[in-house]
C-alpha cells in the first residue's frame, strides 16, 4: 500500500481539443483532506473531472495507490473506491 493515495503528474486536460489544464501537479497522501480553491472559471471542476476521466485527458498521468488510473473508464474507477459528486442541483432534476 503507497503512502500517497493520489498523485496527479503533469495533468493537460479540458474538453475535446480544447486545453483548460496546463500540467497540474498535487498529490494527497493517506489520511489528509486537501482543498483546492480559485476563482470561477480557473478549472478546478475541469481538474476533478479529468481526474475521475469526465473531461478530455491530453497529457499526464494520474495514481491512485501507486497504480496508473489514467484513461480507466469510470466504472473501473468507482469500483476502486474513486468517486465524483457533481455541485449542480441537476443530477437528479425530477426531484425535489
Amino acid at each position: 500500500m503507497s503512502e500517497r493515495l493520489l498523485e496527479v503528474k503533469g495533468l493537460k486536460a479540458g474538453y475535446d481539443a480544447v486545453r483548460i489544464l496546463h500540467g497540474i501537479d498535487l498529490h494527497v497522501n493517506r489520511g489528509e483532506f486537501v482543498t483546492i480553491i480559485g476563482p470561477n472559471g480557473c478549472g478546478k471542476s475541469t481538474f476533478i473531472k479529468a481526474i475521475f476521466g469526465l473531461a478530455t485527458h491530453h497529457e499526464g498521468e494520474v495514481n491512485h495507490d501507486g497504480e496508473i488510473v489514467s484513461g480507466w473508464r469510470t466504472d473501473r474507477l468507482v469500483n476502486r473506491g474513486i468517486s465524483y459528486v457533481p455541485q449542480r442541483d441537476n443530477v437528479f432534476p425530477g426531484l425535489s
